[in-house]
């Protein structure tokens, strides 16, 4: 049987409960590394994770 292994394991009760609540868990996942690490921006193209999860939004045009 398949086992996964996580060093964090408090990230990743985080990421469940973002994923119990519409998140892409690999995106949770990332959501709650990229905290543990103090990461202070996280960017995507994914309008829906953008929202979500509090990361810039790549696909917004920008004011030059």
């Amino acid at each position: 049987m398949p086992q996964l292994e996580f060093d964090d394991g408090e990230t990743v009760v985080e990421a469940i409960g973002l994923a119990h609540d519409g998140a892409d868990f690999g995106e949770a996942l990332i959501h709650g590394t990229s905290q543990l690490y103090g990461v202070s921006e996280t960017v995507t193209f994914d309008r829906d994770a953008a929202r979500r999860l509090g990361w810039r939004d790549l696909t917004e045009p920008v004011a030059l």
